[in-house]
């Protein structure tokens, strides 16, 4: 087995970290190459995995090697792509949030051109622009169906442990109305 290129130093970090992979000494020290070879040297000396399905979506070891020979799943883009990609999810928002969903004051001449905008930043949904960007479009009136991101598993896992910590780990206050009398030691 090979590790795929496509997967970056900081991917192959999280799986020895979230695998808990103690063999590969000083890891975060290690370059690209060095590093992905002694992850796939212990990943052919061990027989099993415990799976860790709030990071990856692997069940067993053999569905870790597959993950890790074939290309990230993630978007990997250059600078000058990531650029438009965020400035058209920015002229989406001014769109929607200064202009208020009207055409005439934006550099948009169309709907059509707002929708092309649309589909070809939703490939890109890990970054939080692009998803900010969706949500107030799919507000517009004159949207047939809203847009959805393309976000990859481990992306939207960690988006649900943020809203399940945001929903739960809050403290709530409550009012209710009546005499009290607070006292402080």
């Amino acid at each position: 087995m090979v590790i795929h290129k496509s997967h970056t130093k900081k991917d192959l970090i999280e799986i020895i970290e979230v695998y808990d992979i103690k063999d590969i000494d000083n890891y975060r020290d290690l370059n690209k190459d060095t590093l992905s070879t002694f992850l796939d040297l212990h990943l052919r000396t061990i027989n099993t995995i415990e799976p860790k399905l709030d990071y990856f979506d692997v069940e067993d070891l053999d569905e870790l090697r597959s993950y890790l020979k074939n290309p990230s799943p993630k978007q990997m883009l250059s600078i000058k792509e990531k650029d438009i990609v965020i400035d058209k999810a920015k002229h989406i928002v001014f769109f929607c949030r200064v202009a208020g969903y009207c055409l005439g004051a934006t550099t948009y001449q169309e709907k059509q051109e707002v929708l092309e905008d649309a589909i070809y930043i939703r490939k890109y949904g890990d970054i939080s622009t692009i998803r900010r960007a969706l949500k107030l479009l799919s507000n517009w009136s004159e949207l047939d169906e809203p847009i959805t991101p393309v976000i990859t598993y481990r992306c939207q896992q960690r988006l649900d442990r943020k809203k399940r910590i945001k929903t739960n780990g809050l403290a709530k206050m409550t009012k209710s109305q009546g005499n009290y009398v607070l006292s402080f030691d």
